[in-house]
């Protein structure tokens, strides 16, 4: 076995067979894993510079990756080199790749030990219960690594294992009041429709509605909505696009009176759907929308052969909390690297979680 760190878009980009015929042997084939997942959101977020993906090599075949990069950055006023996974808000999780365990000493021990140029590697959004976090953890235990956890995100799901039926009558009472509602004010329009789309064909017309959409959303209200967030915009295009065809996502939207009003678009892995993105337009709330486009989706996957999962992304909320009481749980991991600096900043940062903790 043999390690080889990518430093460029180019190197980058010769990978693309050999990472996701890795993926699809593995137990993250899920299209946020997928080469071209971490294509566009280098290129489209203009985030080439700094690449620092750790690749494993046994007799000329891809066995481990480490999709990581690495920046400068400012904590606390000290200056400090990060080495970090190439993800940000709109990445479900991340992770190490790998299928076989055993080797997984020897990669987690070239990147902690072997590489440098870094001080701090902060593993964000890490999936607790994953076998990839159990090896990493299991890993800086044994080494005796500086390391600190902090809980990371907390993401809804929803396991299909029943009928529609079944399902809600599961439901407490007050909500499947508020279903109710939803479905009778849907009906109180001239007309509605509930699509899906599975091909790029089949929204590339109307991917520009979709943005618009966005832009009249309550989140124009935060800045984050589509219109003001145009890499973000660009990113679903591209990746929708240059994954047509390959059943790594599908967009379920709601018409109404010959209008696009909302849309939900979901990633597709093993028998899960990963929501990364819904919007609504706020002139359409009387239908509620969000309601219509969950119970469409949630009914078009108990249909679906095998049990399907939905996961809702994101963090808890009271909303999403209705639907389901399964949680996903994430952990933020911090590495502090071995040398004097990195011994300084871990002090730092038990001192400033002690004072912060700290009761007056």
């Amino acid at each position: 076995m043999h390690f080889k760190i990518i430093k460029s878009i180019d190197e980058f980009m010769t990978l693309k067979d050999s990472w996701n015929e890795l993926i699809i042997n593995s137990r993250n084939n899920f299209a946020y894993f997928r080469h071209e997942w971490f294509e566009h959101w280098m290129i489209d977020f203009d985030r080439t510079n700094g690449i620092f993906v750790v690749t494993a090599w046994d007799n000329n075949k891809l066995i481990a990756i480490a999709p990581l990069k690495i920046y400068r950055d400012t904590i606390k006023n000290l200056p400090v080199r990060v080495l970090s996974f190439m993800e940000s808000s709109i990445s479900p999780r991340i992770n190490f790749i790998f299928n076989h365990p055993s080797i997984t000493d020897n990669f987690f021990d070239f990147i902690i030990s072997e590489t440098k140029g870094w001080d701090l590697f902060i593993a964000r959004n890490l999936q607790q219960d994953s076998p990839p976090t159990k090896s990493f953890l299991e890993y800086l235990n044994n080494k005796d690594k500086s390391f600190t956890i902090e809980t990371g995100r907390q993401s809804p799901y929803l396991l299909l294992d029943k009928s529609w039926d079944e399902y809600y009558g599961s439901l407490t009472k007050s909500f499947k009041k508020a279903i109710r509602r939803s479905i009778n004010r849907l009906e109180k329009a001239e007309s509605y429709e509930l699509n899906k789309f599975t091909s790029f064909d089949q929204i590339e017309g109307i991917f520009d509605d979709f943005i618009s959409i966005s832009g009249k959303s309550w989140k124009t209200q935060l800045g984050t909505d589509l219109l003001s967030r145009k890499s973000i915009a660009e990113f679903y295009r591209n990746f929708s696009r240059n994954t047509d065809q390959s059943g790594l996502w599908e967009v379920h939207a709601l018409k109404i009176n010959g209008v696009y009003v909302a849309f939900n678009y979901l990633l597709k892995g093993e028998k899960r759907v990963s929501g990364i993105r819904t919007d609504f337009d706020q002139k359409y709330k009387f239908y509620m929308p969000g309601y219509a486009l969950k119970i469409n989706i949630i009914k078009d996957l108990i249909n679906r052969k095998g049990t399907w999962e939905y996961d809702f992304g994101g963090v808890t909320s009271e909303y999403k909390l209705e639907w389901t009481d399964m949680i996903r749980k994430h952990i933020n991991i911090t590495v502090y690297q071995n040398s004097l600096y990195g011994k300084i900043l871990m002090k730092g940062k038990k001192l400033l979680s002690y004072f912060n903790n700290e009761t007056p």
